[in-house]
């Protein structure tokens, strides 16, 4: 797998004289999927750039921009293969040190997973590896990460075929492992976005999911944590 990553902190590629602030956009486009803020000011958006002004790089890169109020401290691209978008993103609940994002991928990628770790100041913590050989897309809302360990993901298949899938995985670099998954048996199921509770004892998970019958339901999973 290859895996390159940069960070640029000047106004070379953005530019923040303007307002609104305008992020890309210099030879081609520039497009967000899905932010995240804090009570400290800071914002986290991810997407995509296909301006190599902003990459550096030929084609269509993930990427994220970092700011603290209003402005832009610093953004990362990624390459690598066949991953092309951040599709969620969120900071660590209560504290600023870590953000998670999910990096979304085509049916070509052999890479099991697609969860990322990253530090507030642009630096990379871990990448993250399945235990259960799980590959999918994580929606805008699908992931939350609570103040202690966890990362929690509601995750669809990269194939058509739709599951309400279940994830939930430790952060900490001696436990890079999924420690949870459950998939809906029936086909056709979505898992769309996953919140916890106050306390952090409880992770909810929502969606459609289809009966035997075939019929179709809203639904909200509880799940201890």
């Amino acid at each position: 797998m290859l895996f390159i990553y940069q960070i640029c902190q000047t106004q070379k590629c953005f530019d923040q004289a303007r307002y609104p602030l305008l992020i890309g956009g210099n030879q081609d486009s520039t497009s967000f999927t899905c932010l995240d803020s804090n009570s400290e000011g800071s914002t986290v958006i991810g997407g995509y750039t296909n301006d190599n002004k902003v990459s550096q790089l030929t084609g269509t890169k993930p990427l994220v921009v970092f700011l603290r109020d209003g402005k832009i401290q610093w953004t990362m691209t990624f390459n690598i293969l066949n991953y092309y978008q951040v599709s969620a993103i969120a900071f660590q609940e209560s504290v600023e040190t870590y953000i998670a994002l999910s990096l979304q991928t085509d049916s070509l990628s052999s890479d099991p997973f697609n969860v990322m770790v990253i530090s507030s100041s642009g630096t990379l913590y871990a990448f993250f590896i399945s235990t259960f050989g799980i590959q999918g897309t994580v929606l805008q809302h699908g992931l939350k990460f609570d103040d202690s360990q966890y990362i929690y993901l509601a995750m669809q298949p990269v194939t058509t075929t739709k599951y309400f899938q279940m994830v939930i995985t430790d952060f900490t670099l001696t436990n890079k492992n999924t420690n949870l998954f459950k998939k809906w048996p029936y086909s056709g199921s979505q898992a769309n976005t996953v919140t916890i509770d106050v306390s952090q004892s409880y992770a909810y998970f929502g969606g459609i999911i289809k009966s035997q019958e075939g019929l179709f339901y809203s639904s909200i999973v509880s799940l201890a944590s």
